[in-house]
C-alpha cells in the first residue's frame, strides 16, 4: 500500500498506509485515509505521499517528495 506521512502543526509525524477503494477487478485506482480528531486550535496539516508500487517508474505524481499543507481557518 502507498504511504501517507502527516502531522498537525509541530506534532510528531504520523505514518499511515492508504486504503485502496473501488472495485478489485479493475485494479485499485484510488486510495483513501480518514484523518480526524484534530485539536481545536490546530493551524496546519502537513502531508506527503510515498509510492510503494514495485513497478513504479518514480516519475509520477505519487512519487513526488513534495510536502503539502492545508491551513485550517
Amino acid at each position: 500500500p502507498d504511504i501517507l506521512t502527516w502531522q498537525v502543526d509541530d506534532t510528531r509525524p504520523q505514518i499511515e498506509s492508504l486504503v485502496p477503494v473501488g472495485g478489485t477487478m479493475a485494479g485499485a485506482q484510488r486510495f483513501q485515509l480518514i484523518l480526524k480528531d484534530f485539536p481545536l486550535d490546530a493551524l496546519q496539516l502537513h502531508f506527503r505521499f510515498r509510492c510503494t508500487h514495485p513497478n513504479c517508474d518514480c516519475q509520477s505524481v505519487c512519487c513526488a517528495a513534495e510536502t503539502y499543507a492545508v491551513h485550517f481557518i
